[in-house]
């Protein structure tokens, strides 16, 4: 499952500040939307703006364009279920995409990676699973319903995640739902800035049609537990893939997977320090493939 491929660094911000809120609900429609026909009209209406006016905000915000951005969030996703879905066909991962096709998949891959899908593929190596004289550990498995959250985005960062904790805790510091952090992005390989990371209170939202509703599908999770740097999550995960997973009855379902974030017992929200219970969503072997 580790990775060899370096994702291009692509300036996801050219200013300094926080992003104007008009590109940010862009880039969560984006995030919800990626896989449908987006244009940069039904981007621009999202934020009711002109096309015109939301095309030079949006590339004075984020160095690029927003149609370019899309077609990069496309890219890094099949990216992901190559690395993630090895079983899965390119056909499966174009369509699952946003592609309409294996050859505008491939088109697009290679102009961001500079090689095929296809050799992409046959150079990823795959750790085999560690030896255990007891034998393989049994994933914890639950089964979670459909959830709409309303979420925020956070930059990947522990500092400016702890803040935002804090934030969102308010005066229910030690008591009240959870909190959810929910990557989008695998902390595989795509650099901290380029992480679509989104903090949530463990509420459905009341209307999962709003701008802001993110969802997490439900099915089979397999459950970790982690405490750590952010830096330390990839690696965690990882292991937690190949000594726990790989020699199991199950497989990765998708590359997005959520951690539910508790406070430490005085009551400090500290992100590195936080318990966090890590769900990735996975499918029996054999069955279909996304």
């Amino acid at each position: 499952m580790s990775r060899s491929v370096t994702s291009p660094l692509i300036q996801t911000k050219t200013t300094s500040g926080p992003v104007d809120a008009r590109v940010e609900q862009a880039v969560l429609e984006i995030t919800r939307q990626f896989r449908g026909d987006l244009s940069l009209h039904d981007l621009a209406a999202a934020v009711s703006l002109s096309p015109h006016h939301f095309h030079r905000l949006f590339l004075a915000e984020m160095g690029e364009t927003p149609m370019a951005y899309l077609r990069r969030v496309r890219v890094s996703h099949a990216d992901h279920l190559l690395a993630a879905l090895p079983d899965a066909s390119l056909l499966s991962i174009a369509l699952d995409s946003g592609f309409s096709s294996p050859a505008c998949f491939s088109r697009a891959y290679r102009q961001i990676y500079g090689q095929s899908p296809s050799a992409i593929r046959a150079g990823l190596k795959h750790s085999g699973p560690a030896t255990d004289p007891q034998g393989p550990q049994r994933p914890q498995l639950c089964h979670l319903p459909t959830r709409h959250l309303r979420v925020v985005r956070q930059v990947l960062d522990d500092a400016l995640i702890s803040k935002t904790l804090v934030e969102m805790a308010g005066n229910q510091a030690t008591s009240g739902p959870s909190i959810l952090g929910i990557f989008v992005d695998a902390p595989f390989h795509v650099p901290p800035p380029q992480c679509r990371y989104f903090l949530a209170r463990d509420i459905d939202a009341e209307r999962a049609s709003d701008h802001d509703v993110l969802t997490l599908p439900g099915g089979y999770y397999a459950r970790m537990t982690f405490t750590g740097a952010t830096e330390h999550l990839g690696p965690a995960v990882f292991a937690f893939h190949d000594e726990v997973l790989v020699p199991s009855a199950y497989a990765l379902a998708s590359t997005l997977f959520f951690e539910r974030l508790r406070p430490q017992q005085s009551g400090v929200w500290d992100y590195p320090t936080c318990k966090r219970e890590l769900f990735l969503k996975v499918r029996r072997k054999g069955e279909p493939v996304i």
